[in-house]
């Protein structure tokens, strides 16, 4: 099961970092996103594209997305646009070089998601006994710093505009995810560390009393 576990955590990184999204002001050059309308009515549902010298880039029709708004395929070059739709309104779009930053975020994702299955594997591994080991405790504090550091690294980069709205949010929610998993550790390392001091000065150690309390429970 634990395979198929950590196979899950690196997919699920990398599924919602690349689902196919909407366009926003700021599309990747060479990249296909969807255009949705506002609600419009037309006799006919169309769309023009121009370039910043008032020359048409591209033109064609819409198809219906929900009542009343409709969307089409914006897959331009890099430069500035002005689409038109058929009411009359319009919309700017600024076409950016990617610049390779969505693959290596993309990438970082799925190492953060290797770095979490590996912390989960080495920690549930083992004895009970090894559990709360100087070793497993150093090994999960250095991997914790990595995730945080290549989180906030990666969660700046993704403030760049040019970067997808949906791999913003997942970078955003990557982070906030690293952030309540520090808190988590430190308040589970603080318990830990009280509990090891009570029974370094009473000489009981309340963590097998605890342990066989909840196990007398589950009996």
């Amino acid at each position: 099961m634990k395979p198929i576990l950590y196979l899950i955590i690196a997919f699920l990184m990398i599924t919602t970092a690349s689902a196919l999204e909407m366009c926003d002001s700021y599309p990747e050059i060479r990249t296909n996103c969807t255009m949705v309308t506002p609600k419009i009515e037309c006799s006919i549902y169309n769309y023009t594209i121009y370039n910043t010298n008032s020359t048409v880039a591209n033109s064609g029709n819409m198809t219906l997305f929900t009542t009343g708004i409709y969307s089409f395929n914006f897959t331009e070059g890099k430069g500035d646009y002005l689409i038109e739709l058929c009411d009359g309104t319009t919309r700017e779009v600024f076409v950016r070089e990617e610049a390779n930053t969505k693959m290596f975020l993309i990438i970082g994702l799925v190492g953060i998601g290797l770095l979490y299955a590996l912390l989960i594997h080495f920690i549930t591994s083992g004895h009970n006994e090894d559990k709360h080991s100087p070793l497993k405790i150093l090994f999960s504090i250095v991997t914790l710093t990595l995730i945080i550091i290549l989180s906030s690294f990666m969660n700046h980069a993704g403030s760049d505009e040019a970067i997808s709205s949906n791999l913003q949010r997942t970078l955003e929610i990557n982070y906030g995810l690293a952030m309540w998993t520090l808190v988590i550790f430190g308040m589970y390392l603080f318990i830990f560390l009280l509990f090891t001091l009570l029974t370094w000065i009473t000489g009981k150690d309340y963590i097998l009393i605890l342990r066989d309390k909840f196990k007398e429970k589950d009996d």
